[in-house]
């Protein structure tokens, strides 16, 4: 029977010893050994919290509370300490993670190359664990700062208390993104981070906005399809121990608007160069941006004329000469590229140009047959079918010749003479009838 109760202690104490060196990480190599020497700060250590703060309590030596308060430790904070190790390279580690190096730890005896340490009026002797240890490594009880930082430790084996310099603890985060348009729909997006204590940038994650995300270095290119605005954002992967923690913020997040193509016909108009040449030009104003570019326009002006292909350089202003009078519809169609592609716009001014008038008739067109003019000369300003195109009547001219005035004044003698005797035949019938 008493063997029994043997075996069982002997378990326990086994599965004891096993338990407090799985702690935190599970797999730690430590050695929990009772170093019940003179060279023991606590007589055979203290196996866990609650034995160290009973021994310290009882005090036995008469200088813990003082040793452990050189080394910013009261039994307050003996329910925070953290279990660790301290290994013979110097190193104090918890849960896989170096978190200060050059340990050093005091005991009560000189050892070989340990050096003199006073506390409280006492002397110790500082030995580097690669001198003190038998072992590679000792469970210890591992103490920090508010901060987190390394602040000392104890070991469990023996009580010794342990200085060391701390290891910075990993300290990461996400500083800025930036943006940087290459185009109007493609952007440069330059993220940076920083990290310290043993934390490093591994890479970096974009998220575009539009649903496509990129992982790799700290500068990602993006083209997006569509207009609109987009918040976007990075996070900076930090390796941290081997293990991945993302840093993010508002500080790398931005937004950009990705304006949409206009592009218009704004106006057409027509002016006149030469009205009675029926010579014309005709004035183009459009609108093309955010992408949107006019190439070319073709004009049709309605008389079954055109001229395609008209750079747009040129094409703010076009002339033509219509050859005949009449109501003309003048097209404009724009060709503008629009991301790539080719879209068409029209745009329309309507015309009626004034006939040559007639110069004999304003009321008439020229061609009109009525503006024939005459034929008579010296009656051309008169139309053909005018009553006054008609040549004048010319009367005959007289005669003054030596024997025309002879006849012409024997003629009016007898003209004369005539009269008179018929006027003498007359008087004297009348004077033979008043004598009846």
């Amino acid at each position: 029977m008493r063997k029994f109760y043997l075996s069982l202690a002997g378990l326990a104490i086994v599965l004891g010893a096993v338990l407090l060196l799985n702690v935190f990480n599970g797999q730690s190599n430590a050695a929990l050994p009772r170093d019940c020497d003179s060279n023991a700060i606590i007589h055979c250590g203290a196996g866990d919290v609650n034995e160290l703060t009973q021994k310290v309590n009882e005090n036995k030596t008469g200088d813990l509370s003082t040793i452990y308060g050189a080394y910013g430790i009261t039994s307050s904070m003996f329910a925070s300490a953290k279990m660790g190790e301290v290994r013979k390279d110097g190193t104090v580690v918890v849960d896989g993670q170096v978190v200060a190096t050059d340990a050093m730890s005091i005991g009560r005896q000189k050892l070989a190359g340990s050096t003199a340490k006073t506390i409280g009026g006492k002397t110790y002797y500082n030995s580097p664990p690669s001198t003190s240890f038998r072992s590679n490594s000792i469970v210890a009880f591992v103490f920090f700062d508010a901060n987190g930082v390394f602040k000392s430790a104890i070991i469990t084996s023996c009580g010794n208390p342990v200085e060391g310099k701390p290891k910075p603890k990993p300290a990461y985060k996400c500083d800025s993104l930036t943006p940087a348009a290459v185009t109007r729909t493609k952007y440069n997006f330059t993220a940076s981070a920083s990290a310290s204590g043993g934390a490093t940038v591994t890479n970096y994650t974009f998220d575009f906005g539009d649903g496509k995300t990129a992982t790799g270095g700290n500068v990602a290119s993006h083209e997006y399809a569509k207009a609109g605005a987009y918040t976007i954002k990075v996070t900076a992967n930090i390796s941290v121990n081997g293990t991945n923690k993302p840093a993010t913020g508002t500080q790398c997040q931005t937004t950009i608007t990705i304006a949409a193509p206009a592009y218009a016909c704004d106006a057409l108009t027509i002016r006149s160069i030469d009205l009675s040449a029926r010579h014309y030009a005709y004035d183009l104003s459009y609108t093309a941006k955010n992408g949107a570019a006019l190439q070319s326009v073709d004009y049709d002006f309605g008389d079954g004329k055109t001229q395609n292909g008209v750079s747009a350089e040129d094409a703010k202003t076009v002339e033509h000469t219509y050859e005949k009078a009449g109501s003309y519809k003048t097209t404009a169609t724009l060709h503008f590229s629009v991301d790539g592609a080719v879209k068409d716009v029209k745009c329309e001014v309507s015309i009626t140009t004034n006939p040559d008038m007639c110069p004999l008739n304003p009321t008439l067109p020229k061609d009109d047959a009525r503006c024939t003019p005459c034929p008579v000369p010296g009656k051309e300003q008169y139309p053909k079918d005018s009553p006054l195109c008609v040549a004048p009547t010319v009367p005959e001219l007289p005669k003054t010749g030596p024997m025309d005035l002879l006849f012409g004044g024997l003629g009016i003698s007898s003209i004369v003479a005539a009269g008179y005797y018929w006027f003498a035949s007359r008087r004297g019938l009348l004077q033979a009838l008043l004598n009846r």
